[in-house]
């Protein structure tokens, strides 16, 4: 049977989300600054590590972005150049960009609608890839996607997500497999680290099973 109470706390926990996000995203020092680029690039190669751990032999990839073209976010937009090269450079391509048009003070969220979109249309193999935290489904939705195979989905989680969102239960739900996530006890310094140093000191990836178990807690302290 089918956890609906799991469900509807996670709706009513984006909710929340979106009252408390903004402020705890504005403070929190382990977003990457618009315009480190360096950092972001590091970010997106470790997204699409994960993301090619998981696509299969004829799987598509289909990328959720933040839109910069009214509000330009340089490490966003190198974040994402980063990903697509990793890819290229594995004999992968990205089957589709969908561009989310928000204010970057904005908490980050992907639409519930069209994550259920990609989903519906995916067979086991492809992946779902999210650079706007984790995809969410409502309890409707996640009925009527059932429990036939679909898409895994890979997740950028940064600020405040991991410390605010129940990241394992997303990946016993079925709506996490793969992560990006920042370290909870990050303290930047004016002498921090830059490049791999940074992500590795700010972030650290997320496989399935160390989000199943909930280790991923644990080693990103």
């Amino acid at each position: 049977m089918r956890d609906h109470r799991g469900i509807q706390a996670l709706s009513l926990a984006v909710t929340a989300l979106g009252a408390a996000a903004l402020v705890a995203f504005a403070v929190s020092r382990n977003v990457p600054p618009s315009d480190d680029t360096v950092l972001a690039e590091e970010v997106g190669r470790a997204v699409a590590a994960e993301t090619l751990s998981l696509v299969g032999g004829q799987g598509r990839v289909v990328v959720f972005a933040r839109d910069t073209s009214e509000f330009p976010q340089p490490a966003a937009d190198a974040a994402l150049g980063a990903f697509r090269r990793s890819l290229t450079d594995a004999g992968r391509e990205v089957a589709a960009t969908r561009l989310i048009a928000e204010d970057p003070l904005r908490p980050l969220r992907v639409p519930e609608g069209d994550v259920f979109d990609v989903l519906r249309k995916s067979k086991a193999g492809d992946v779902l890839v999210s650079f706007l935290g984790p995809a969410l489904l409502s309890e409707e939705q996640q009925a009527a996607l059932g429990s036939s195979p679909h898409a895994s989905v890979v997740a950028f989680c940064p600020g405040a997500i991991p410390a605010v969102m129940d990241l394992r239960r997303l990946s016993e739900m079925g709506l996490l497999h793969g992560a990006v996530v920042a370290r909870t006890r990050f303290a930047a310094t004016p002498t921090a680290p830059s490049g791999k140093a940074a992500f590795e000191a700010q972030y650290r990836r997320a496989d399935g099973k160390s989000l199943r178990d909930g280790s991923f807690t644990e080693a990103a302290r």
